[in-house]
């Protein structure tokens, strides 16, 4: 019988190249929250730091005046711009 040659290659040839790509993806992990984080601008003055709570809340100028036209649609095609006009609904008909 011929004696075994020892080899230089561990038990467990798998453990080094699983060390290998955890910290190659913590790397990239560390890289991209570099990268990707806190991308908001922060409020420099008051005025923009009250906004931050008060935006929600603004006046919302488009939507009035959507709500507007909506509404001036309505009475036209019901006919109260007469009663507006004539100042009574009686004498409209």
């Amino acid at each position: 019988m011929q004696p075994q040659a020892q080899t230089s290659q561990s038990t467990h040839p798998g453990k080094r190249s699983s060390w290998k790509l955890l910290i190659y993806l913590l790397i990239i992990i560390a890289f991209s929250v570099t990268l990707l984080g806190s991308s908001a601008v922060l409020p420099s003055d008051q005025t923009e730091k009250i906004r931050l709570y008060t935006r929600n809340i603004e006046f919302d100028y488009i939507a009035w005046t959507l709500d507007a036209l909506g509404l001036k649609f309505k009475e036209v095609a019901i006919g109260s711009w007469l009663i507006s006009l004539t100042g009574s609904a009686a004498s409209c008909f």
